[in-house]
């Protein structure tokens, strides 16, 4: 048993039974690897942390939480995940809490709560810190606290979680009882992992002896039910761990892997399923693997439609808090907690997998962080240093021009120095009306292309290295400076010797003396070349993306997440929607009610604004004039100008789900036609191997329909036949097909049957031959009709041809 105070911190009660039957600080997990106490005060250590008295709180009082688990957390991920949800909700209550976990440790001691005193003994140890509270996690410890008959827990409130059982297998339960259940759904597991592999033929269902192990295959099971009939399923349940990963490795193709629980093997051994029992797997399969919970959820594995234990503990930690704020459990519905498609970017690169073919909302996790993501923050610093030194040089410069009246010449030559060092790729310079001298220091050969750092200069010299057509605006600036005492600001374009041109912002001042004649210019020149070449490329690429948005097969849009106005569409948008630009423009998409469902687009928004981006949603709109299309929405959230907006994306595909919905029309008739066709009917892989057959073969033939998938079509036919076929084999490279070919098949009794055959090749658009499909038609009986008559006409000669 564990105690916390929260928000003060960690006490513990003293207790004689503390240290009994594996309860309170003395249990210890079986491997030895980790003791409970340390768990316990790690979560203790975590409670100090998260639940800290605040400046202002008001605490009401004090209130006990028991949280009773199955396993203890260092032997349990889930209720170790389900534990820290707890103790981070009850943070949201006014109260100190005195918190106690307890564990039944029914992997280490199956038959614990059923032994006799043991019920007294754990009863005992609370009567003098009755609970406020009771918080289960398992399916045998909401038994246990359900079977507790005593005073103490009569009338105390019981919040379960943990619970993946069905409803029907659950104790019954008092009024003062509430909590959340999981429930596990193998077959969207199931489901999804054929969509991704729709070559699958076999399931490995791999699980353990332990009672929780056999409860969740028996849930796996359950939920496999419906498929029993299309796929082979081998339940690998009852084998030691050894012999089982041996087979895991030698398993067909066309296999997947369905892992549930494995808490002990056949051998006795137990193992953390998460921690020991999931890697054991995922090292010795060579098929893919799926899970069914988030725990399980491993580097390696697929993943799947998983159970979320920390939204267990969330939920259950929120009725809890509910409750002692005194709410009555009565009054608090038992609740579902939400599951999460989740996959393994790694693993599904490994086995094949799309991306595409993933259910809506799916979380890909482990996914390789993008170049953008890897440097953004690089560039982001490079541009704030960038800033920061511009920054530095502007104020360095209204420093030095505060300063100059008061310093020497020494001191001013010292500082431009300074100035010229700190500013990188600037010139300074100064210039003596009266001695015409004008004296350059600085980065002279990257802006001027001069192998020194000072350069005595006359006064033709700079305008000789200004770009003709930069230099009369530049002569007029210096003037209009001079004339007006300004300060002098330019940007102008410098050409060196070697040709190459450098952009430059220069600025200088006058210094006038006592009769207000200038005698002196001092200025700096800074190289901004490189901001130039920025500012091009970032308007050449405003320009693309302009015309992309403009001139874009797809529907653009950019909407106001403040308003959810428009601010602007594209074409293509408009004459999706039947809405001009002028129309659109100014107003959101309620007021021209252009979503079929309100609160779909309510939920769209939600979500942008949570995850940052949303993908491929379908949704149905309506046209201005009143026609209904389906399109696929997707949506990025972006700032312009400090303003939250979304770019979303529109995609008709309006007639590619009649196309889509035509095709299954087809497809089913064509099944219908094929099952009630009354001639044998055929549909083979390009290699030859039957992968469909009617039921009039079937019958004819006195095969069941799985004795003859997989098998070749020419093992159907007669030797003689079969050598016929070879025979055929150049028609048929050549047309593809076959027409009225008699052939003799044979029964599964060895009977001969004579049929016509016709074949024929279906392709696809590279030319490549999908399957073959042939047709036989049954003419034994026609041929023994005509051999009758036959018969009977020679008959009918040789009578009348008799003498006398």
């Amino acid at each position: 048993m564990c105690c916390a105070q929260l928000p003060i911190g960690p006490q513990v009660p003293k207790s004689p039974y503390a240290d009994r039957k594996g309860l309170g600080p003395g249990r210890r997990w079986r491997s030895g690897a980790w003791q409970a106490s340390t768990a316990s005060a790690v979560i203790l250590l975590l409670a100090c942390f998260v639940f800290q008295v605040r400046v202002n709180a008001q605490v009401k009082g004090t209130r006990r939480v028991l949280l009773l688990t199955d396993l203890g957390t260092p032997a349990s991920p889930g209720f170790t995940e389900i534990e820290k949800a707890v103790f981070a909700g009850l943070q949201k209550t006014p109260y100190r809490i005195e918190f106690y976990d307890d564990s039944l440790e029914v992997t280490l001691f199956p038959d614990r709560a059923s032994e006799p005193g043991f019920g007294e003994e754990f009863l005992h140890k609370y009567s003098g810190h009755k609970p406020d509270v009771i918080v289960t996690a398992g399916y045998e410890s909401l038994k246990f606290i359900a079977g507790a008959h005593d005073p103490i827990f009569a009338d105390t409130p019981v919040v379960f979680c943990g619970i993946i059982e069905d409803p029907r297998e659950l104790p019954k339960l008092d009024p003062h009882f509430t909590g959340v259940r999981s429930e596990p759904k193998p077959e969207e597991t199931l489901n999804v992992a054929l969509h991704l592999l729709p070559q699958t033929k076999h399931v490995v269902v791999v699980g353990g002896m332990g009672e929780f192990d056999r409860r969740v295959e028996a849930i796996a099971k359950q939920g496999f039910r419906n498929y029993e009939t299309k796929l082979d399923f081998t339940y690998l349940t009852d084998l030691a761990m050894p012999t089982l990963l041996e087979q895991l490795h030698h398993l067909p193709s066309n296999t997947i892997v369905f892992h549930t629980s494995i808490s002990q093997d056949a051998a006795g051994e137990r193992f953390v399923d998460s921690a020991q029992s999931v890697p054991l797997v995922l090292g010795a399969a060579n098929a893919p693997v799926f899970v069914m919970d988030d725990v399980d959820f491993r580097a390696g594995a697929v993943g799947g439609d998983l159970v979320n234990w920390t939204d267990d503990g969330r939920v259950a930690a929120d009725m809890a808090v509910r409750i002692l704020n005194g709410e009555k459990p009565q009054g608090i519905p038992i609740a579902i907690s939400q599951d999460v498609y989740m996959f393994d970017w790694t693993a599904m690169q490994r086995w094949g997998l799309k991306e595409s073919k993933l259910p809506p909302a799916s979380v890909v996790v482990n996914r390789p962080t993008s170049l953008w993501q890897l440097y953004k923050r690089y560039l982001f610093i490079s541009i704030f240093l960038i800033l920061a030194q511009m920054l530095a040089i502007f104020a360095l410069l209204w420093q030095r021009s505060k300063r100059r009246r008061t310093e020497g010449d020494l001191a001013r030559t010292n500082d431009q120095l300074r100035l010229a060092m700190e500013a990188g790729k600037s010139v300074g310079w100064e210039f003596e009306l009266a001695s015409e001298q004008n004296r350059w220091f600085g980065d002279l050969r990257t802006m001027v292309g001069i192998p020194a750092n000072i350069f005595l200069a006359q006064v033709g010299d700079f305008s000789r290295f200004v770009h003709p057509e930069d230099r009369e605006r530049v002569s007029k600036a210096i003037d209009q400076a001079r004339q007006n005492r300004v300060p002098y600001s330019e940007e102008l374009r410098v050409v060196r010797p070697d040709g190459a041109t450098r952009y430059v912002v220069s600025k200088g001042e006058f210094e006038y003396g006592p009769n207000g004649e200038a005698r002196m210019m001092r200025g700096m020149a800074v190289d901004i070349t490189e901001r130039k070449q920025v500012e091009e490329a970032l308007r050449k690429s405003e320009e693309k993306f302009s015309k992309a948005f403009r001139e874009s097969p797809l529907g653009f849009t950019i909407t106001s997440m403040n308003d959810h106005r428009y601010i602007e569409i594209n074409e293509t948008f408009g004459r999706i929607t039947g809405w001009s630009r002028a129309e659109m423009i100014g107003r959101s998409a309620f007021d021209v009610e252009i979503w079929m469902d309100p609160n779909q687009r309510i939920e769209f928004i939600k979500r942008l604004l949570v995850e940052g981006s949303v993908r491929d949603l379908e949704v149905s709109f309506l046209t201005r004039n009143g026609q209904v299309r389906t399109a696929l929405t997707s949506a990025e959230l972006i700032e312009i100008n400090g303003e939250p907006c979304a770019l979303s994306v529109v995609a008709d595909i309006t007639e590619a789900k009649k196309s889509e919905e035509a095709r299954q029309v087809s497809e089913s008739r064509f099944s219908q036609f094929f099952s009630t066709l009354p001639a044998y009917c055929y549909i083979t892989s390009p290699t030859g191997e039957i992968v469909d057959v009617n039921p009039a073969a079937c019958e004819a033939l006195g095969y069941n329909k799985e004795a003859l998938l997989g098998k070749p079509l020419s093992d159907v036919y007669a030797p003689e036949s079969a050598l016929k076929l070879v025979s055929l084999l150049e028609k048929w490279k050549t047309t593809n097909k076959l027409y009225n070919q008699e052939m003799l098949v044979l029964t599964k009794e060895g009977k001969q049957r004579t049929v016509l055959v016709n074949a024929g090749a279906v392709k696809d658009a590279q030319g490549n031959v999908i399957y073959i499909a042939s047709i036989q038609e049954d003419i034994t009986e026609h041929k023994e009709t005509l051999q009758k008559l036959r018969e009977s006409g020679t008959n009918s000669v040789l009578i009348s041809t008799s003498p006398g």
